[in-house]
Parts: C-alpha cells; structure tokens; sequence
C-alpha cells in the first residue's frame, strides 16, 4: 500500500472525478480546486444534457444516471488506486447519497440498487485504470496549482490522452 498525504489523496480523487465526466462524455470539468488548509476538494462538472426524466427516453435517462454515477464513483476509485484504501470512507458520504439518490429514479428495488450499484463500481474502476495516466497527470497538475479552470484543465487531461 502506498502512503500518501491527505492532499496528495483528494487530488487524486478530484481527478478521478473530472477525467471520468469528461472520458465517458458526460460533461466539461469546469474547474478542480483543492484546499492545502483541510484537504477538501470539489469537481465542478458542466454536464452536456441534462438527466431530466421528462425529456428523455427511458433508456437515455437510464444511461444519464448510470454516467453521473460513475463520475461520482470515480473519486474513490482514484483514490482507492493511488493509496490502496479508502482514506476517508467518511468523506465520500454525500457522493454515496447522491448515488444512492440517483438509483432510486431507475431502479425498483433495494436489490436491484445493490446490483446496480455493484455493475457500476466494477465499470468505474475499470475505467479509471484505463484513463490512469490521465488521472495522474491532472492531479499531479492539481497540488502544483491547487486550482486548474476551463481550457486548462481540458488541455491538461488532452496532452495525457492517448
């Protein structure tokens, strides 16, 4: 297990979360900042269509949730991948809500949720294993500048796409 500093571990999740948005074409990271102070972080995605039930068909919402919820799965396997653990299970309590919140909209059951649930922690690791050189680019970009915006940003997860 690699030891990591707690800003080191956020930058890494931040990262996770805006190279999968922008990887599965779900929206442009719009900024990605980190506090040295606490070690808090925050991803600020600008999603391309909005996941609304009333204008899509079910199976396009169905896939809208399915990719906001990867996005949001994807901080913790980032940083599960860079430190070999969940550092803060605590921390990733409102991205768990979310998701949770964001299942109940297309799944029927408590079952089908956890199923569901297990499907997309599968997909989301393995993408960020694919999207791995991205994802460290753009943190190891992150503790550099704490804050990266816009067509930086999108130029930073370009210049280490393959």
């Amino acid at each position: 297990m690699k030891r990591s500093n707690e800003l080191e571990t956020t930058a890494y999740h931040e990262a996770g979360h805006a190279v999968l948005a922008w990887k599965i074409a779900l929206g442009k990271p719009k900024i990605v900042s980190i506090e040295a102070e606490d070690s808090s972080g925050l991803t600020s995605i600008e999603y391309y269509v909005e996941a609304d039930s009333d204008s899509l068909s079910s199976s396009e919402f169905r896939k809208q949730v399915e990719g906001r919820c990867i996005g949001l799965l994807a901080g913790v396997e980032a940083e599960v991948k860079f430190t070999g653990e969940l550092v803060h299970p605590d921390n990733n309590k409102s991205d768990r809500d979310s998701i949770l919140r964001k299942l109940e909209l297309i799944c029927s059951s408590t079952n089908e949720i956890q199923n569901c649930i297990n499907f997309l922690e599968e997909t989301t690791a393995n993408l960020v294993d694919e999207y791995w050189p991205i994802v460290t680019a753009l943190a190891e970009a992150l503790l550099e500048r704490k804050t990266i915006e816009g067509k930086e940003l999108i130029e930073i997860m370009e210049a280490h796409d393959s």
